[in-house]
């Protein structure tokens, strides 16, 4: 339990970094959606662990490059 709300921590830290990164709330639920709640409600807290790492590097990635693409397309 105690890790659960951590990996809902660190997804509310995500969303933050998301949404300053893109600029854009839509890209930032869809990231936190996708990648952060739907898996963490359907995992036991062995894979939570592995979750968070996954979760952290690819809201990172993903929102580096829609940022890019938005900036190339100005």
């Amino acid at each position: 339990m105690k890790f659960l709300v951590f990996h809902l921590f660190i997804i509310c830290l995500g969303a933050f970094v998301a949404l300053k990164i893109t600029g854009s709330v839509w890209v930032t639920i869809l990231l936190v959606v996708v990648f952060g709640v739907i898996p963490a409600f359907r995992l036991n807290n062995y894979y939570l662990e592995e979750l968070t790492i996954f979760f952290v590097f690819s809201v990172g990635s993903i929102s580096m490059l829609f940022a890019l693409i938005k900036s190339q397309m100005q």
